[in-house]
């Protein structure tokens, strides 16, 4: 998951509706990793474990990315050329060319 903020360039994650995916994702039997540069594993609570660095490896590596916040970290070239499945909540990879599969 890109993001559990509440809106980007933020780090209040109280009643981010990436909360409520991130927990109806697990619910379901994800095995979820959450990038948000702006949170802090101290005070990610809950998803203090769970919190990786936003890298080409970890976007590699994992079977889907969401965008669930647009934070200008989350550069849309690098999401595109190593992600191979994204779902983009937020229109975030607009116009930049992607060779994988959109949800």
């Amino acid at each position: 998951l890109l993001g559990l903020a509440y809106k980007a360039s933020t780090s209040d994650w109280r009643e981010s509706p990436s909360v409520k995916v991130a927990h109806l994702l697990t619910d379901a039997g994800a095995e979820i990793v959450i990038c948000d540069p702006h949170i802090e594993a101290e005070r990610a609570g809950e998803f203090a474990s769970r919190l990786v660095d936003f890298s080409d490896r970890v976007l590699s590596s994992v079977d889907l990315v969401v965008v669930l916040v647009d934070h200008p970290e989350f550069v849309p070239e690098v999401i595109a050329q190593h992600a191979s499945l994204v779902f983009d909540t937020k229109n975030h990879l607009s116009g930049v060319g992607f060779s994988g599969e959109t949800l």
